[in-house]
């Protein structure tokens, strides 16, 4: 278990907060470095909302060690479609986004996001670039992440879940997660908001996706 990571308040650079969901469930081997990896985004106002499932692991112990910094609460719920939904529900921010608790940003991802944000008043969904990492944080590969195409889409996820924000407009005008689904929620999710707004593509590395 890492040691975890005091980080003094620092004064947002960029306007509007962040609301980060974190659906979690006996995955105390990398929950530390997932919530490091948010803590650590520099510049931004950022909330963090774990949403664990019951677990008996030390994912409870990890997570009392930062509740002066995380918003979190552990029971059995539905899974993980319902466990984002509650986390929605909590979030306070401007633009969300949620992290699957193996998952990581990548330094300063928070920081371009909201920056392109604000200067994009019509973009509702920004998605960048990512990786496939592994059990010990070692790049496997690029993920195939394409420029926006709905078309293209329609026959492929090539957006990466954890480099994908959207603002809270897009919860409020189209809903949550389809709780009937438990691993295709997001891409039916980009399908849904996808057919009525153009998500906007930002070339840069903004997080990874872990295979273990």
């Amino acid at each position: 278990i890492l040691t975890p990571m005091i980080q003094a308040p620092t004064k947002s650079a960029v306007p509007g907060r962040f609301s980060v969901i974190v659906p979690s469930f006996q995955q105390a081997e990398f929950l530390e470095r997932t919530l490091q990896s948010i803590l650590g985004q520099q510049g931004v106002d950022v909330e963090i909302i774990v949403q664990d499932g019951g677990s008996t692991d030390q994912s409870v112990d990890i997570l009392k060690r930062y509740a002066d910094r995380v918003q979190w609460e552990s029971r059995t719920d539905g899974g993980q479609t319902a466990a984002l939904n509650e986390g929605f529900q909590k979030a306070s921010g401007e633009y969300i986004c949620y992290l699957n608790s193996d998952d990581v940003l990548y330094p300063g991802a928070l920081r371009e996001v909201g920056g392109f944000f604000a200067t994009h008043p019509e973009a509702m969904v920004v998605y960048g670039l990512a990786d496939f990492i592994d059990d010990r944080d070692h790049t496997i590969a690029a993920y195939p992440v394409e420029p926006w195409n709905y078309a293209r889409l329609l026959e492929t996820c090539f957006i990466c879940q954890p480099a994908c924000f959207f603002r809270r407009a897009v919860l409020e005008r189209f809903g949550s997660f389809d709780p009937a689904l438990h691993f295709a929620m997001d891409y039916e999710y980009w399908l849904r908001v996808g057919a009525v707004e153009p998500f906007h593509f930002l070339a840069r590395k903004l997080a990874a996706s872990r295979h273990h």
